[in-house]
């Protein structure tokens, strides 16, 4: 559990806890929105799909497997990288980036 996530249970159960009264839907309000940043600050396993075609290149049929990644939040493509390739330095470096540029989501790489 990440130190956000530990800090708004303990808020929340704080708030549970306490006879707010009239304040009972703002508080609540307030804890939904400070509960979505909590789970974009908590690192998510990047998808991975993986796509695969062919090429013809002078003749020669080349069957070629490209890894996409996406954000597991909104989906929104972080890169690719083609794999399998029958030429060695026919690939793409893929940019491991902390945070989703679309929707700030925290991003785990590793699987």
């Amino acid at each position: 559990m990440s130190k956000y996530e530990t800090a708004f249970d303990t808020v929340a159960r704080c708030c549970s806890d306490a006879k707010y009264g009239i304040y009972r839907k703002e508080i609540t309000n307030e804890l939904d929105i400070l509960y979505e940043l909590v789970k974009k600050e908590t690192a998510r396993n990047v998808v991975v799909s993986f796509v695969t075609y062919e090429t013809d290149s002078n003749n020669n049929l080349f069957t070629r497997t490209i890894d996409t990644y996406h954000c597991p939040n909104c989906g929104e493509l972080l890169g690719y990288a083609k794999v399998l390739c029958n030429e060695p330095d026919d690939y793409f470096e893929v940019k491991y980036i902390e945070h989703c540029q679309q929707c700030g989501q925290k991003l785990n790489w590793n699987k």
